[in-house]
C-alpha cells in the first residue's frame, strides 16, 4: 500500500501511546490495519528528543526510548452487496 491508495490517520501523545491506523481502499485486496503502541513513562523513561516545530524550530518536546509494547491488527475490508448503492 502507497498513500495514494487510501487514507492515514496518527494519534500520537508525547510520551507513551501511539495509534497508526491505515485503510488501503484500491487493488484487488483491500484492508485495514492499526499499530498500537505504548510504553509505560514508569517502566521505561526514555530520552528527551528535539522535534520539529511550526513556530520554535527544533525544540525538545518528545521522548523516544526505542521500546515499546505493540500490536498490529490486520484486516480484510469485504464489500457489503446488500448495502451497495446506499
Amino acid at each position: 500500500a502507497v498513500p495514494w491508495t487510501g487514507t492515514t490517520k496518527w494519534d500520537v501523545d508525547p510520551w507513551g501511546r501511539w495509534i497508526i491506523t491505515g485503510r488501503c481502499t484500491s487493488g484487488e485486496r483491500t484492508f485495514e490495519a492499526e499499530i498500537v503502541a505504548t510504553c509505560p513513562p514508569e517502566d521505561v523513561p526514555g530520552v528527551v528528543l528535539r522535534a520539529p516545530t511550526g513556530e520554535d524550530g527544533l525544540v525538545y518536546q518528545c521522548r523516544d526510548s526505542f521500546y515499546a509494547n505493540a500490536t498490529l491488527s490486520l484486516w480484510e475490508l469485504v464489500p457489503d452487496e446488500e448495502r451497495k448503492g446506499e
